[in-house]
């Protein structure tokens, strides 16, 4: 005899299928039922019974005595029925069989007899029913028959991987739902393009498309781990999908159900938890409308990709798996380790999808200091400093900067030097363990040019700035230029050689000893009503030559 509960759970279902459902003159499903049961889903948490023509989602848990039954109820002959099986991200089991219409006449026994008889049927089906269809795998699979007898499908699914969600539609009009998109003759997903860390990727659109006009979308989806057979597949790996919550009205308050609702919570929680963990894994899904190509940018270096199209119905959201790609992106490019020479200056550029550029100093005493200049022409990088595989110092590098390392030990220094923006950054550096051959001047904390404007005239400026620490020599560069373009980065690695003939003035030697004593210029030859952008650009007798800051004045009018 089957267990009580499960008597009343069926008794239920069959008393609001009686009260709901009448009569059909022909094959197809009862649109009145349908309705009924989507508006109250409790009937499937309760019954197992699969409305026709809609898409169900559940969840089936992983142990063994986690086997999941569904059933299906056609009433005529000669009905055609199809039945779909969805897995998402597990290995699922299942079979379908039939269980035979026994007919609606009067039964032997008494009603409560003759009631257990027909949940026997249901719950321990006879061994000599034979199997309809049985499937294992990751995929979408089907049953159709054109012509199925009148009686109840039974759909046994279990889980042989971990707790997972599955879809489940079943109909008794096949023909006129179209519930999933048609694949092409072709359903490849091709890479038509590749380049380092960018891929584009094209396929043949559905037929689908033409039966139901706009109604087609494609979702495509690339990530680091496997190729996904369903789209509630890669959601529920990737944690998009939270396992179903359970209807509020589930159940009639027996022991067993509230076990259900306990294992339905913890799989919420482990759902959560999942979201958590994920977060710095590279997995991506696009939507993109009608389109039949799409491009993937700033892929991961030397990682295997796999790419997923599906073609998603706009109206039910069911969607079709195409044949999936896969690519492994190229290796970091790893240039040669340049070597320094003592107090020499090596200009590079580096950009985000390289390595980082490294640079190679070696010495063979102890040295009481070992100075480590990096400087960036317009923005900053990142700069390591290694020793023996050893990282001893790490810092962002926004202007020229130096690092001292005290009593360096004799041994290979290495300098890596890296960036994370999209462009190209230009940079110099350098490596020196004797201070005379230090190759930039010492510029002064304060880099500003400052102008007088109560000593402006109509065809003269005077202008003033720190000066280095020690005797140095100035040059001093002018152009007609508008105020508008001050905000432009200035690239501090182009000296006097990048400028103009013409707009060089003069050049001046100064000898100071104190970094804060306020150098003077007066600037003269100068037209009335211009507006001049004025640069210096300062060496110290060494290979580099470093600028102060631009300053922009407009001359007076009228002059007095």
């Amino acid at each position: 005899m089957a267990p009580l509960t499960t008597i009343l759970a069926t008794w239920l279902s069959v008393l609001l299928t009686s009260a709901v459902v009448t009569a059909q003159e022909l094959p197809g499903r009862k649109e009145e039922y349908v309705h009924f049961q989507m508006a109250n889903p409790e009937v499937f948490h309760d019954t197992g019974y699969l409305p026709d023509g809609v898409q169900i989602r559940s969840y089936i848990f992983k142990d063994a005595e986690s086997e999941k039954r569904y059933f299906f109820s056609v009433e005529e002959d000669n009905t055609p029925v199809s039945i779909t099986v969805t897995p998402c991200s597990e290995l699922l089991e299942w079979q379908l069989t039939l269980l035979p219409d026994e007919g609606s006449g009067e039964a032997s026994g008494d009603g409560l007899e003759h009631f257990e008889e027909q949940m026997a049927r249901l719950t321990r089906p006879d061994q000599s029913i034979p199997l309809l269809k049985s499937y294992k795998g990751y995929s979408r699979s089907s049953y159709v028959v054109h012509d199925s007898p009148a009686g109840d499908y039974m759909l046994v699914i279990k889980s042989l991987g971990a707790d997972s969600a599955v879809d489940i539609h079943a109909t008794t009009t096949p023909y006129s739902d179209q519930a999933y998109p048609e694949l092409p003759s072709d359903p490849r997903l091709d890479i038509t393009a590749f380049q380092r860390n960018t891929i584009t990727l094209g396929w043949k659109s559905s037929p689908s498309e033409a039966m139901i006009s706009t109604q087609i979308k494609y979702c495509i989806t690339a990530n680091t781990d496997k190729n996904f057979e369903t789209l509630c597949g890669f959601q529920s790996y990737h944690s998009n999908v939270p396992p179903p919550a359970l209807p509020r009205d589930f159940g009639f308050g027996f022991e067993h159900e509230t076990e259900i609702r306990e294992r339905h919570r913890q799989s919420r929680r482990r759902y959560k938890k999942r979201q958590k963990e994920i977060k710095d894994n590279d997995f991506r899904i696009e939507c993109i409308g009608s389109k039949t190509q799409h491009t993937f940018t700033d892929l991961l270096p030397g990682k295997q990709y796999f790419f997923d199209l599906f073609a998603v119905n706009r109206v039910n959201n069911y969607s079709t798996s195409y044949e999936g790609a896969s690519l492994k992106t190229r290796e970091r490019q790893h240039h040669k380790v340049v070597d320094l020479k003592d107090g020499k200056v090596v200009r590079a550029s580096v950009r985000k999808s390289n390595s980082p550029k490294a640079f190679r100093f070696r010495t063979r005493e102890t040295v009481d200091k070992l100075m480590v200049t990096v400087h960036p022409c317009s923005s900053q990088v990142y700069a390591e400093i290694w020793k023996e595989n050893e990282m001893i110092r790490e810092m962002e590098v926004a202007g020229l900067r130096n690092f001292t390392l005290e009593d360096a030990t004799p041994g290979v220094y290495l300098v890596k030097v890296s960036n994370s923006r999209r462009r190209s950054v230009s940079f110099k550096v350098s490596v020196t363990t004797r201070p005379s051959k230090y190759p930039y001047p010492r510029m002064p904390a304060d880099t500003r040019v400052i102008e007088y404007d109560m000593l402006r005239s109509c065809d003269s400026v005077m202008l003033a700035w720190l000066g280095t620490k020690e005797k140095s020599h100035y040059c001093f560069y002018k152009r007609e230029e508008s105020e508008e373009r001050r905000h432009q980065r200035l690239n501090t690695c182009h000296g006097p050689a990048m400028r103009k003939k013409t707009e060089k003035m003069y050049c001046r030697h100064y000898n100071t000893n104190e970094g804060k004593i306020v150098l003077n210029e007066q600037v003269t030859g100068l037209s009335p009503a211009t507006t001049y952008k004025f640069d210096i650009y300062v060496d110290s007798y060494g290979a580099e030559t470093l600028p102060y800051q631009s300053v922009w004045v407009t001359t007076k009018e009228h002059c007095n």
